[in-house]
Formats: C-alpha cells, structure tokens, sequence
C-alpha cells in the first residue's frame, strides 16, 4: 500500500494557529484612554512642582491608580515629559523637569524588567508596591 494514498496518513494534524491576544472591549478603551489623560495630567504638574518634583511620581501614580496596567505608568510619564518640552521654549528651566519624568520611566522600566525576570507579578501598577517592599534599596514605600 502507497503511503501517499487517502487515509493512510499517520502523521498528527497541524496545531492550531495561536489565539489572537485578547482586545479589549468597545467600554474599556475610553475607560483606559481617560485614565491615562489623568495620569498624564498628574505627571505634568507633579514634574513641574520644583526641582523634586519627580521624587514622589512614580509611587503617586501608583497609589493613585494601582489597577493601571505597569506599562501606562510609564507611557503617561514619558508623554508628561514629551508634553513639557513642547510647551517650553529652549533654555527654560522647566525642561529640567521633562528630563526628570523621562528618568522616572525609565526606572519604572528598569523596576518592571527586574519583576518579569524574577517572575513577580509585573502587569498591574499595584504590583510595584510588593516588589519595592522587596528591594532592599527601596525605602520610599
């Protein structure tokens, strides 16, 4: 008998494809852009409150809106920075402030990897306050 011949193949059928990352519905994407707006808007002024202004913004943004995704802390704080740096003019002081959120992002980042690679939960902003209790570093909390 011809193994090529209809139905004797014994191979395993072909996996399915992946699923497609679920998408979120029609009512939370209005709900998640508002809160980011928010966000943005807190990291603004927060940067803009002085030389140290930036001291606090990632544990606010944090106790304000533990149920945000991790990465939208970080997406609002770079657009805050972004935003600064269109509204002032080359020279102002106030652009040290936009350098300053672009540094909170990126130890936000840096906090964020370090959770994944250690397998802590890394999805929520809540999930920062466990790992900086954790950080024998971290004493802000």
């Amino acid at each position: 008998m011809c193994a090529f011949a209809a139905g004797t193949d014994d191979s395993p059928p072909e996996a399915a494809p992946p699923l497609p990352a679920p998408r979120q519905t029609p009512l939370e994407a209005p709900v998640i852009l508002d809160r980011i707006d928010a966000m943005t808007r807190h990291a603004i002024e927060t940067l803009l409150d002085g030389p140290d202004g930036w001291r606090p913004l990632g544990r606010d943004l944090v106790a304000r809106w533990p149920e945000a995704r991790a990465l939208e802390l970080i997406f609002a704080i770079v657009s805050a920075a972004e935003a600064i740096e269109t509204m002032f003019a080359p020279g102002s002081p106030a652009l040290a402030s936009a350098a300053a959120g672009y540094k909170v992002a990126a130890l936000l980042g840096v906090d964020l990897f370090a959770m994944q690679s250690l397998g802590l939960p890394h999805h929520a902003a809540a999930d920062f306050i466990a790992y900086w209790r954790s950080d024998p570093w971290f004493r802000l909390v």
